[in-house]
C-alpha cells in the first residue's frame, strides 16, 4: 500500500490534517474535498480509502463494510461563548445583555441556551465560526456558541473577543464532541493498522458511552448532548440533556467505576425527567 486516497472534513485545516497524520503522512496521499462532497457516500463509491471527519458528524450506524478505524485525542471539548464588548453585561448570567442576538450551530445548543436565559433572541445556523465572526463584526450578532474544538480545527483565535468556556455540567457538548474519526474499509487491514498506531484508546471508552445514549433515542434526534470522561481515579462521569415535552432542556448526570451500562443509566434518567 503505496498510497492512500482521504477525503477530509472541509472544518479541518490542513496544519491539523498534518498533525493527526504525521505517523503516516510518508504513504499518505491527502485529496481534499468541498464540504457538500465530504460524507460516507465517498467510501461506499470507493473514490476514496479512507474518510477523516469529526466524529460528531458521522452516524450511530454506519453502512455495511465500514468502521471506525480510529479516534485521536479528546483535547477540547467545551462550548464556547463568543461576545461583541458592547454586549457584555458582567451582572447578567452568560454576561449578555438583555434581548442579545446569539448564533448558534446545532439544536442541542438552541434549546439548553434558551433554557438558560428565556430573554435571548436565539438563531439557530449551520455555519461555521468563520461565519460567525463575520456576523459578530457586522453587528448582525451579539454573540455566538461554538464548540471549541472547532476553533481549534480551524485554527482560529478569539482573543479579541470577550468569552466564556461553558462547563459541561452546564451546556452539555453535541455526543462525541472534539475528536476526529477515521473510517475506513472493514476489509481494509493494512490500512486499519496503520490507524491503530494513531487511535486513543481513552477518548473511544467515553465517546462510546455518548454515541450509545444517541443511538437509544435514534441519530436524527439533534437535541440530545452527552459527554463522558474518566477522572485519574478511574472513575467515569457523564452528563446528558434533552429536550422536555415543553421544548426545555433537561440535565441529568451519573457517576460509577465503569463505562459499562453507563448509556443505559443516563437514558434511564432523561426519561424519568421527561
Amino acid at each position: 500500500m503505496d498510497k492512500i486516497r482521504i477525503g477530509i472534513d472541509n472544518l479541518l485545516s490542513s496544519e491539523c490534517i498534518s498533525d493527526q497524520l504525521k505517523v503516516i503522512e510518508e504513504k499518505v496521499e491527502v485529496k481534499r474535498y468541498r464540504e457538500s462532497d465530504i460524507s460516507i457516500s465517498l467510501l461506499e463509491r470507493e473514490i476514496i480509502d479512507l474518510l477523516v471527519i469529526p466524529l460528531k458528524k458521522v452516524p450511530t450506524s454506519l453502512p455495511e463494510g465500514l468502521v471506525i478505524a480510529g479516534l485521536t485525542p479528546r483535547i477540547y471539548f467545551q462550548d464556547v461563548l463568543c461576545i461583541r464588548s458592547e454586549s457584555v453585561d458582567k451582572k447578567k448570567t452568560l454576561r449578555l445583555k438583555d434581548q442579545s442576538v446569539v448564533g448558534t450551530n446545532n439544536n442541542s445548543q438552541y434549546i439548553q441556551l434558551k433554557s438558560m436565559r428565556h430573554d435571548l433572541n436565539i438563531k439557530n445556523f449551520k455555519e461555521d465560526a468563520r461565519h460567525f465572526m463575520s456576523s459578530l463584526e457586522n453587528g448582525k450578532l451579539d454573540a455566538f456558541l461554538i464548540p471549541e474544538s472547532d476553533l481549534s480545527w480551524m485554527k482560529i483565535s478569539l482573543s479579541d473577543y470577550f468569552t466564556i468556556k461553558m462547563h459541561p455540567s452546564e451546556l452539555v457538548p453535541t455526543p462525541g464532541e472534539g475528536t476526529l474519526s477515521f473510517i475506513s474499509f472493514k476489509d481494509n487491514i493494512a490500512l486499519r493498522r496503520l490507524i491503530t498506531s494513531i487511535h486513543h484508546k481513552e477518548t473511544a471508552l467515553c465517546t462510546n458511552v455518548e454515541r450509545r445514549l444517541l443511538k437509544r433515542f435514534g441519530s436524527d434526534r439533534s437535541d440530545i448532548g452527552a459527554y463522558c470522561y474518566r477522572d485519574s481515579a478511574g472513575f467515569f462521569h457523564a452528563y446528558a440533556s434533552m429536550k422536555d415535552q415543553k421544548e426545555n432542556a433537561i440535565h441529568v448526570s451519573c457517576s460509577q467505576s465503569t463505562h459499562l451500562e453507563l448509556d443505559s443509566k443516563l437514558y434511564d434518567l432523561l426519561i424519568q425527567k421527561a
